[in-house]
């Protein structure tokens, strides 16, 4: 069964970007893509997703404030923080919240999909229907 992905970016040219690496894995299906924290948490909590790729700076709701939500709400779902921030203090206020995975924009050609199969690798099965 594929991995369901969220993808959540305020730039269509890095949600497209990050579609087009996502989809060259069978093994992912991208179900819906949001462009603002409030939008990312309406289509974390209604399509249930198995992973959000969530940009850290976003508007109407901050990224942060959407990643302690979907985690509350859905602790099950893996969120990853993409973002251009590479200082420490944002990767730690990510883990804080309950982040999965920190990527930097500029590495995800090589360590996005890498890291989309170690973390589906430790996600539980699907419950039997």
């Amino acid at each position: 069964m594929a991995s369901t992905i969220v993808i959540v970016d305020d730039n269509a040219q890095l949600r497209a970007l990050m579609r087009g690496i996502v989809v060259q894995e069978a093994g992912f299906h991208v179900v819906g893509e949001a462009a603002d924290g409030a939008e990312a948490l309406r289509l974390a909590l209604e399509l249930q997703p198995d992973i959000v790729l969530l940009d850290l700076a976003m508007p109407r709701l901050n990224s942060l404030e959407a990643l302690r939500r979907i985690k509350t709400a859905r602790p099950e779902t893996t969120v990853i923080i993409v973002t251009v921030h590479a200082e420490d203090a944002y990767r730690q206020a990510a883990a804080d919240g309950g982040a999965d995975a920190f990527l930097l924009k500029k590495t995800l050609v090589t360590v996005l999909l890498p890291t989309l199969q170690r973390l589906r690798g430790c996600m539980p099965p699907p419950p039997a229907s």
